[in-house]
């Protein structure tokens, strides 16, 4: 995995976690904890764990950046690309790629994009 899509990842936890706090306090609830599960030769599963157990939110593909929706706990679904983490602000716009492949709405999601200077 080359180091733009390394950071590229980064950035995309980050922006998660920012949009899950926003929505899980708004919601009373305790905020779930995003991290990148071990092993996986071409995907990088994302995946969150919080007191209602483990699930995965999407899959990033090493060799491109691309986002995929997840099909499961084992494979992305490889119907269409949700966006890049090369570009997160443009991925949100044009494949709505934190609605498709996550639980947080917009507002959130773009908020937490300018914190991070991506929106």
């Amino acid at each position: 995995m080359d180091n733009e899509i390394a950071k590229g990842i980064a950035h995309y936890l980050t922006a998660l976690k920012k949009a899950n706090d926003a929505h899980m306090e708004a919601l009373g609830l305790k905020a779930g904890n995003f991290s990148i599960a071990k092993g996986g030769r071409k995907y990088a599963k994302i995946q969150v764990s919080d007191d209602w157990g483990s699930s995965v939110v999407a899959f990033v593909e090493k060799a491109t950046g691309l986002i995929w929706k997840a099909d499961g706990w084992k494979a992305p679904a490889k119907n269409f690309p949700r966006g890049s983490v090369l570009d997160l602000a443009g991925s949100h716009k044009t494949f709505d790629v934190w609605h498709s492949a996550a639980h947080y709405g917009p507002a959130q999601v773009d908020a937490a994009l300018a914190d991070m200077g991506l929106n």
